[in-house]
């Protein structure tokens, strides 16, 4: 396969590698084995990542520190438009401590447990981060946004936080049969040792003028657990094969929405590699390979 040497093999298995690989296993290797981006950093990639800096602060109302925590994790004013902002940030702070304060929301946070992965990256008292073994070569690694107890039955959830300009119907429906939430699950009861109930999926959302929170709870059965798993092993072992073999597969199905889905949204960014010419490397002036991350965190 050409451009192979581009290639290195990545030490850890993520949520985010595992849907790269299942969508296209050439996806994969550019995006996750040869760590190639388009130029620029999308605005809602950017202002979703400062709000999840800055949500452990505004859980106890400290609106200075959560907007400290938003500029510090890359906000800048090229980012600014009339739904990403440092306005509305703030709004949705503040909307999100009203959503929790006085007994109002359906969980209770809990300081992450000792047996948390230790970071220097991610010191929130809520935060866990994780690498777990699950009979893989490599862990599989992530990061919980928080864990907490159902306010009435006390039981153990996961709280995974969501920025989204929709908060309706597509939204609610994503979450079910969800990779991150099913493999969140199985870290956790690793991780914890104790059964967990299921996860919270908390909605914020990004708009120009109103703000609003979102809370949908998905139950986790532990068959969907042992499918999870087994279905990460299978696909692992695909992707060693594909390394073995130093051959990527284009997988069309994964070029656009439409193929996939039905309906016209979202191409692949790599798609033009794909299409053009035999040979990917032709057209590798027009990505940027970031520097290789030799851990997860």
């Amino acid at each position: 396969m050409e451009g192979f040497e581009f290639y290195q093999p990545k030490k850890w298995l993520s949520p985010t590698g595992l849907c790269a690989f299942c969508r296209c296993p050439r996806y994969y290797f550019y995006m996750e084995g040869c760590n190639m981006r388009t130029e620029g950093k999308a605005s809602p990639l950017v202002f979703g990542g400062g709000i999840h800096a800055g949500l452990p602060y505004a859980f106890q109302g400290d609106f200075k520190k959560a907007m400290e925590a938003f500029f510090a994790s890359g906000w800048k004013d090229e980012y600014y438009d009339d739904k990403r902002n440092p306005m509305r940030a703030e709004a949705m702070f503040r909307s999100f401590y009203d959503a929790h304060k006085d007994g109002k929301s359906i969980y209770i946070p809990i300081t992450a447990p000792k047996t948390r992965l230790v970071t220097p990256e991610h010191n929130s008292e809520y935060e866990v981060p994780f690498a777990v073994d699950i009979g893989l070569p490599v862990p599989l690694v992530g990061l919980v946004d928080c864990l907490g107890k159902h306010r009435d039955t006390g039981k153990t959830w996961i709280v995974e936080c969501k920025t989204s300009s929709e908060l309706g119907q597509l939204f609610l429906q994503c979450f079910g049969m969800n990779p991150q939430v099913l493999c969140y699950s199985l870290a956790m009861k690793i991780l914890l040792g104790e059964e967990i109930e299921g996860v919270f999926v908390e909605g914020l959302l990004v708009a120009k003028v109103e703000t609003n929170t979102i809370i949908i709870p998905v139950y986790v059965k532990d068959f969907l657990l042992e499918d999870t798993l087994r279905f990460i092993k299978y696909k692992y072992a695909e992707l060693q094969r594909c390394e073995a073999e130093k051959d990527f597969p284009k997988n069309p199905t994964g070029c656009n929405a439409y193929a996939m889905f039905a309906k016209a949204w979202f191409s692949c960014p790599f798609q033009m590699l794909c299409e053009t010419t035999p040979n990917w490397t032709d057209l590798k002036e027009l990505y940027v390979f970031e520097e290789r991350k030799e851990r997860p965190f």
